[in-house]
């Protein structure tokens, strides 16, 4: 299973070293399985994907929130308080530098993470979870963490690895490549 962090959640299925082309040859959509029944609107329309609490803008956006109710942090010292200027990769930043602002924020991103990640266990049981996109590049911080809780979760008594993907932020996009040489 090849997760991708970044504008949205992208996702593939890979089976016997071939990405999964769904029953109708349509692919799966990750970032778009319910989450949070009537939670916030994703750009699909629907309300509660899990693009939306998951991806490396939703993190940026959770930054941006911030600013107004932590005027001292050291996010909002670093981008002048100006929510233009918040990316997930500076709420990581932040958080790995110790501000309790930004560290509470990814604290929470890796929690719903967490959620999403056990449902794809319970669903699929994959042997190893690689996590790309430019959120998948924070390494251990990330994934040390959202190893633990996701198989707090799980229905089984283990899961699969959660690892940062070989490729990093190039993962989605080579995979995506791929999959279409295989199609031509």
């Amino acid at each position: 299973l090849l997760l991708t962090l970044g504008t949205g959640l992208g996702g593939g299925v890979i089976t016997d070293g071939r990405l999964f082309p769904g029953g109708l040859g349509r692919g799966v959509e990750l970032g778009h399985m319910l989450l949070h029944a009537g939670g916030r609107l994703c750009t699909c329309g629907q309300k509660g994907c899990a693009e939306c609490y998951c991806s490396a803008t939703a993190l940026a956006k959770a930054g941006r929130r911030s600013l107004a109710r932590a005027p001292h942090s050291l996010l909002a010292e670093k981008t002048k308080g100006r929510p233009e200027r918040v990316t997930a990769k500076l709420v990581t930043d932040c958080a790995e530098l110790g501000d309790p602002t930004a560290a509470a924020l990814f604290d929470e991103y890796i929690d719903e993470l967490a959620a999403f990640l056990s449902s794809l266990v319970n669903l699929l049981d994959p042997e190893v979870m690689a996590i790309g996109g430019g959120l998948g590049q924070s390494g251990e911080a990330l994934c040390g963490p959202l190893r633990q809780r996701t198989a707090e979760r799980c229905f089984y008594h283990s899961c699969g690895r959660i690892v940062p993907a070989a490729l990093g932020n190039d993962a989605g996009i080579l995979g995506a490549a791929l999959a279409g040489a295989e199609h031509n």
